[in-house]
């Protein structure tokens, strides 16, 4: 089981409206040695930094696609997340289907998050190509892949491997496809060996799996342990620390698992007494690995230092006022093409978001002084809820509410609208002894200045610890980013001002 998928769709929820039944399953001979004998039907729970999140069941058996056999993986991920007293129930539902010779035919994906519209694809896989069709609240929209000459299914892969009998130094390369996030991978599994282990109570001899996956410069490193049949008894993804562990179908749906996403935070002891207004910060970081690479982002507010071995970030402000602003219209050049751009979550080419964009910065030819007109819009028109998981522009603008994501996500959209570069900014930020995490927006006006209209902040303080900064393609990487961090950081304040 590749934990990266099961990561990616613990951020959302969803359902199908195809059920296990609907798929006339039958028991079915796999065609594997006689001491593998694979359970078509297994549960997992799924745990988070030591809290048990949710649970990820699969079943494999064979059905009929369009009139002839097939064998079909029916996968089920569901995660309840807990956002300061509200949750948010995710169920993610996928189908892939291979024919009995194991040839990828089709992948089936059902999205559902809580208070949103469903999101629905399928990809058929052609002898070149992969065509995905998406229906998003009543739109259709087609796109065609090339297919890679080594593309497999992630189920052809493991049956493969079982059908080699599990010998240790099996090795298997290939390029696969993920259809939540329309992402091809890279993907590398291989058989290291037997060892013994204790799990739940007892020894065992498993055979030890790892499974390498790279996706947009991301590495995901997970390890399982297959009983003697062949059956996962627990998975461990290293990048993150996600883990499945088996346990019985009762056990599963009987316990009221959820995720607090205050485990994001990070503590502190010292206190920050009105944090809206410090304008230096200086932190000690101290990781799990001092080789590791720091997190945070050197620019002009932020830039790492070390003493005695010790490492620090060190966050100032730049002041910044109405008369250093550029006008309107800004130049564009080549290198802020990508930051005045339009792409899925933030459409600044939306006819709606470019109507509002323009009754609310008006005549106003100052680039700043329309960025605050905007963040102004913003703080007087859009609701904060944490109902809302991840919302495009267009969906804010449509609900009027979020959190701060769909403050930055529909800000960026605005003043791009307007003509002016604008980036969506990940990280931390301070509030009650602790860091949590935080997104707001920066802009160019003549320099990149940090915004934050959810918190409505011209003068963006410095407990803003930025880990991400750019157009936001992909949720994927994001997350990993701030994951990476997650209970393997801990922040101590030295100096601030």
């Amino acid at each position: 089981m590749k934990m990266k998928t099961v990561l990616i769709l613990s951020l959302c929820i969803c359902s199908l409206c195809l059920s296990a039944q609907e798929l006339k399953l039958k028991n079915i001979d796999l065609k594997l040695p006689e001491d593998i004998k694979l359970e078509q039907e297994s549960w997992y729970k799924i745990s988070f930094l030591n809290q048990e999140v949710g649970y990820y069941y699969t079943q494999i058996s064979e059905s009929t696609w369009e009139d002839q056999d097939v064998l079909a993986q029916y996968v089920e991920i569901c995660i309840t997340v807990e956002r300061f007293s509200q949750k948010l129930e995710t169920r993610t539902i996928i189908l892939n289907i291979l024919t009995m010779d194991l040839k990828p035919l089709c992948i089936i994906y059902q999205q559902h998050v809580s208070f949103q519209e469903p999101v629905f694809k399928q990809c058929d896989i052609r002898k070149s190509s992969l065509e995905v069709t998406e229906i998003t609240q009543g739109k259709t929209e087609r796109v065609s892949f090339e297919l890679p000459e080594n593309f497999a299914m992630d189920l052809q892969i493991m049956l493969q491997m079982l059908r080699s009998g599990l010998k240790p130094g099996w090795e298997k390369g290939y390029m696969s496809f993920d259809i939540g996030t329309g992402d091809f991978q890279e993907n590398l599994v291989e058989i290291i060996g037997q060892k013994q282990v204790d799990f739940k109570g007892a020894r065992q001899t498993v055979t030890e799996v790892r499974t390498v996956n790279i996706t947009q410069a991301i590495t995901f490193d997970t390890y399982d342990w297959l009983d003697m049949y062949g059956n996962p008894l627990f998975s461990v993804e290293k990048t993150t620390g996600l883990t499945l562990e088996r346990a019985a179908k009762n056990d599963v749906l009987n316990n009221k698992a959820s995720l607090d996403l205050n485990s994001f935070s990070i503590h502190t002891e010292k206190q920050i007494v009105r944090p809206e207004k410090v304008s230096f910060l200086k932190l000690k970081v101290t990781t799990e690995n001092d080789n590791e690479v720091m997190p945070f982002i050197e620019d002009q507010r932020q830039q790492h230092t070390v003493h005695d071995g010790e490492r620090y970030l060190e966050v100032a402000c730049l002041p910044f006022s109405d008369e250093d602003s550029a006008a309107l219209p800004l130049p564009s050049p080549e290198e802020y093409k990508e930051s005045l751009g339009s792409n899925k979550y933030i459409q600044a080419y939306n006819e709606d978001i470019v109507s509002l964009a323009k009754d609310i910065v008006g005549q106003e030819k100052n680039a700043w002084r329309a960025c605050k007109k905007i963040a102004c819009w913003l703080n007087n028109n859009i609701k904060p809820s944490f109902r809302r998981a991840f919302l495009s522009a267009e969906e804010v603008l449509e609900k009027k509410e979020g959190d701060c994501t769909e403050f930055a996500v529909l800000f960026a959209a605005l003043a791009r609208a307007s003509g002016i570069p604008a980036k969506i900014n990940i990280g931390l930020v301070y509030y009650d002894n602790q860091f949590l995490y935080h997104a707001w927006n920066e802009v160019f006006v003549g320099q990149w200045i940090p915004i934050d209209a959810a918190l409505h902040q011209f003068e963006v303080d410095a407990t803003h610890l930025k880990i991400y900064s750019g157009d936001l393609v992909s949720i994927n990487e994001l997350y990993i980013k701030m994951m990476s961090i997650v209970g393997k950081m801990k922040l101590e304040i030295i100096e601030y001002r």
